[in-house]
């Protein structure tokens, strides 16, 4: 197969993407954003995997995010591959001796929702452990103090984050049923990034 053949690219992508979401290939809208779709980072990773496997050649796990319709990639995939710059670092290269500046911080740590609490929390050595919350599950119902018992923990205690509850999927152009079924650290990490480039 060609690598310009784009009716071929756009046929598998759609057939293996209307596969994964359980839909038929008639109704994947190639003009459609995939998050529109429900697809999740997961997905979008094993995708971009067999895609990259079924044309020969590497692809950035990002791709589907850079070129986030079924038309915009197949575009992308069909030109011809850009050549890199004569000083472009290759992959795998570090840079040497370049400075690094911090201009911005975005964190979240148990007992501390951001960097100045986190601050207060070294600054006065407080113990953010804590009883797992009732609101979370409840803790005696899974407690065995011997740690052999299968499908049991045997402690109480725990580091907890607050409001991992209250990610605002609207705010970052997710919709809600990607939204839950992404892995939490995925939406704390859009949150604290965000977070990061504000305080910058």
């Amino acid at each position: 197969m060609s690598e310009n053949d784009a009716d071929a690219i756009q046929a598998w992508v759609v057939s293996k993407l209307s596969a994964r979401l359980g839909l038929e290939p008639q109704d994947l809208d190639i003009r459609e954003p995939f998050a529109s779709y429900g697809l999740g980072s997961t997905e979008a990773v094993g995708l971009t995997g067999e895609l990259a496997e079924w044309l020969g050649r590497d692809l950035s796990p990002a791709v589907i995010y850079e070129y986030p319709t079924i038309e915009a990639l197949v575009g992308h995939l069909a030109g011809p591959s850009p050549d890199l710059p004569k000083d472009a670092a290759k992959p795998g290269e570090e840079a040497k001796g370049e400075p690094v500046a911090i201009i911005g911080l975005g964190c979240r740590f148990p007992g501390a929702n951001d960097a100045s609490a986190f601050w207060r929390l070294l600054r006065d050595g407080v113990d953010a452990i804590r009883e797992v919350p009732i609101d979370r599950f409840d803790a005696e119902a899974f407690y065995d103090s011997d740690p052999a018992v299968p499908g049991r923990m045997n402690t109480r205690w725990g580091g907890f984050l607050d409001q991992v509850d209250r990610f605002d999927a609207h705010f970052f152009g997710i919709s809600p049923r990607e939204a839950l079924r992404m892995d939490p650290q995925q939406r704390l990490l859009l949150e604290v990034s965000w977070e990061a480039l504000q305080d910058a």
